[in-house]
Parts: structure tokens; sequence; C-alpha cells
């Protein structure tokens, strides 16, 4: 997951029908910094991210592109695909890409856990109690 804060700037900019001027102007910054947002060459210093929420009137969630329930179902989405009968190895990829892209997941977490010990009792497979160690 990239951050795409300077395209969501752009957007909400553009709804509200301003130039990187006037924003610049009402946020006491210069355009330049502006457009460096916008080209996603840089990023709003931190203690400048609720004043832009709050001049375009949304939430932080909204200026981030944060959806929970979106979020929640791509973690979802990753589970049901390491299931269904696949190999261990093909599960541990999917699901360790998961955990790459959403390291909040737990429950992918979990479910590679249940792999590994499940890998270990079945077929012997120390080599992953290392791994089953990392990850827990």
């Amino acid at each position: 997951m990239e951050m795409n804060i300077g395209n969501k700037i752009r957007e909400l900019r553009k709804k509200k029908g301003i130039t990187q001027e006037q924003l610049a102007s009402a946020l006491g910054i210069t355009s330049q910094a502006v457009s460096k947002w916008e080209m996603n060459t840089g990023y709003p210093d931190i203690a400048m991210l609720p004043v832009i929420a709050g001049y375009f009137c949304v939430s932080m969630d909204t200026l981030f592109n944060y959806d929970a329930d979106k979020l929640e179902e791509n973690i979802m989405n990753v589970l049901y695909n390491s299931r269904g009968g696949r190999p261990f190895e093909e599960a541990e990829k999917i699901l360790l890409a998961g955990i790459a892209d959403y390291p909040t997941g737990y429950i992918l977490k979990r479910e590679l856990l249940e792999w590994y010990a499940g890998e270990i009792r079945a077929h012997g497979r120390t080599d992953l109690v290392e791994k089953a160690l990392e990850l827990g």
C-alpha cells in the first residue's frame, strides 16, 4: 500500500475549485510546497495534516484514503486466497505478501502460524520453527 496523499490533496483542491496558490495562501505555505505534494515529490509536515483536513472539511482517514471496511475486505481476500487446498509453499507466499501489505492483519499472521504448525506436526519441518518464532 502506497501513500498517495498528494493525489488526495489535488483531488480535494480541484473539487473545491481552487488553485495551488489559493490553497498555499490559505495554509500559509508556498505554492511550491503544494506543487511538491501533488507531484508526490514531497509530503506535508505532520503538523500540517490536521490543518489540511480541516481546511477541506474531511477526516484524517479521508485525507489518507483510509477505509477500514475496505482494509478488512482486502485482508479477508488474502486469507481466502491462501486457502482452498493450496500447497503449503503457495499459501505461505500469499500470506507473507499479505502480511507485508497489511502488517496489522493479525488474522493473516495467525493463519500462517497455523500452516507452520501443521507442517511441523505432519512433516517434521523443524526448519519452520525459526520462521514461526519470528512471525510470533
